[in-house]
């Protein structure tokens, strides 16, 4: 199983911590370098730095299996590009939402520029808690330089824009902030107004309210853009659970000894699982274009042709299927058929499509050994058997 996850929150950083924990190949967006720092390393996840658009969020998911949005509440540009790469290949979408905090003691805005109105009416210093990414908004104050106090993360992006605006009073720190921290902020600033926006617990959200209403300061809260229904953390790690468990294959080892089993293809594949059943004792029926039959370690029954549907009729009392051609339209109809007449079928380049996976078998004496993934992670089913054959050989 391969997991995307867009991370800008401490949820990001905790469900990835998650994936990590149960050994799933993981790939985590951030759009900073200060992201990357906050993700201490994990031998099953990789972090991609930068911001991309909806075009290159197609290219960038492409093959996985989950996409988990865990970017910011306020990040709604961003949620909408992920949601429609998405939809547009057909990649499972989950929302990780953060839970929002309601208070009934604050004044509520829609956003910045509303904010920005109501304090043009206003006199007092006002503590900026909303980010840098919209600080430029601000500017349109009055006697902005020495009205505002800004409190920003300490990075290169966040410093250049504070400069650039020339601002006098900034705070560079690391949240979430304690309930003594914001009121130290607070104090410092001499200010009357804060802004900031519904951050939720892991946010730190009411640390700051309580600190800001104890100071007897004015509270605006930019409300959260409008989003559809997401999924908590615990709804998150179940699914993710589910997906484990979906994509385990239980070991079944069966008598396969006279069975008829009907490959489809020739080519490198096709042969090697040929020889693996043929050890077993399978009767095999090959069907492809072009196969070379002293490859072929044993006695089968070749047909120089193109599969047609009618193929899995003609034979009788089949018992499992491969599907092992070059082409994705014959192997996605080889597992249709396979799936309606409830014959269990194999698909070499589509995990999916597989009702069982064909294992690497070690054989030793009355020995058998199968070994499978979770479908995703084909060099380290050849290592395993290496050793194992190795050992067995040893023995």
């Amino acid at each position: 199983m391969k997991i995307i996850v867009f991370s800008g929150t401490s949820e990001g950083r905790e469900i990835t911590e998650y994936l990590n924990s149960k050994k799933v190949n993981t790939i985590v967006s951030v759009a900073t370098e200060y992201g990357s720092s906050i993700m201490k390393h994990m031998p099953y996840v990789n972090v991609n730095i930068g911001r991309l658009d909806r075009d290159e969020m197609i290219s960038f998911i492409k093959g996985a299996d989950v996409v988990i949005d865990a970017t910011h509440p306020y990040a709604d540009i961003v949620t909408k590009n992920i949601k429609s790469a998405c939809n547009n290949i057909g990649v499972e979408y989950i929302r990780l939402k953060r839970e929002d905090i309601l208070r009934t003691d604050v004044i509520t805005v829609n956003n910045v520029d509303e904010a920005v109105n109501l304090l043009n009416k206003t006199k007092g210093k006002i503590f900026v808690s909303t980010g840098s990414k919209e600080l430029h908004k601000y500017i349109s104050i009055e006697n902005y330089k020495d009205r505002l106090v800004v409190r920003v993360l300490p990075v290169e992006e966040s410093e250049n824009k504070c400069k650039e605006l020339e601002l006098k009073n900034v705070i560079y720190k690391k949240g979430p902030f304690s309930y003594n921290e914001n009121l130290e902020d607070f104090k410092s600033g001499n200010v009357s107004w804060l802004v900031t926006k519904s951050s939720g617990k892991e946010g730190g959200f009411d640390e700051k309210i309580n600190a800001a209403r104890a100071l007897g300061i004015n509270i605006i809260v930019i409300k959260r853009p409008a989003e559809d229904k997401g999924l908590t953390m615990p709804e998150v790690k179940k699914i993710i659970d589910q997906r484990l468990i979906e994509n385990l294959k239980f070991p079944l080892f069966i008598d396969i000894s006279g069975k008829n089993v009907l490959v489809v293809g020739g080519g490198k594949i096709a042969v090697r699982r040929i020889n693996t059943l043929l050890r077993f004792g399978a009767n095999i029926k090959v069907i492809a274009p072009e196969f070379d039959i002293t490859k072929v370690d044993g006695s089968v029954e070749y047909i120089k042709k193109e599969f047609e549907s009618e193929d899995i009729e003609d034979i009788k009392n089949i018992f499992m299927v491969i599907g092992a051609t070059n082409d994705r339209e014959v192997n996605h109809s080889i597992y249709k058929l396979c799936s309606i007449k409830n014959i269990p079928v194999s698909i070499a380049d589509c995990r999916e499509e597989c009702s069982f996976y064909f294992p690497a078998v070690c054989i030793n004496n009355n020995l058998s050994i199968g070994i499978v993934s979770d479908g995703n992670n084909h060099k380290l089913v050849k290592n395993t058997a290496h050793k194992i054959r190795r050992m067995l050989d040893n023995e």
